[in-house]
């Protein structure tokens, strides 16, 4: 359950996905966002996904062999267009697919409109 009051800041669902690499260790496999649907109805959303690199070589050969790979910090917002990316070194991992059903309510007794 969502809930808003203005179109602004519309909900937006952030997944951070992690899996367990051949070795067993448990690493993150990707971070991605998106808006919630604003139309009622049933949804099938897919989310792209990426995760931060080393800048070198010699990072990339760290998180193959001793599963040390760069996370964002807890409780990183991933924001708007992927700038929780500026600045970094990613590449694009997995896709998520979600299926969401959507209700809106309430939202002409807060003069809302989405179309």
């Amino acid at each position: 359950h969502v809930a808003c009051r203005q179109l602004e800041g519309w909900p937006r669902i952030e997944v951070e996905v992690r899996g367990i690499d051949h070795h067993g260790r448990h690493q993150v496999v990707g971070y991605g966002m998106t808006h919630l649907p604003s139309r009622p109805g049933s949804h099938v959303v897919t989310i792209p996904t990426w995760r931060p690199v080393g800048a070198t070589f010699f990072d990339r050969l760290r998180r193959i062999f001793i599963g040390a790979a760069p996370e964002l910090l807890p409780n990183s917002k991933l924001g708007e267009h992927g700038s929780a990316r500026f600045g970094l070194r990613t590449e694009d991992t997995a896709r998520v697919e979600l299926h969401l059903d959507v209700v809106l309510q309430y939202f002409e007794h807060h003069n809302l409109d989405v179309g």
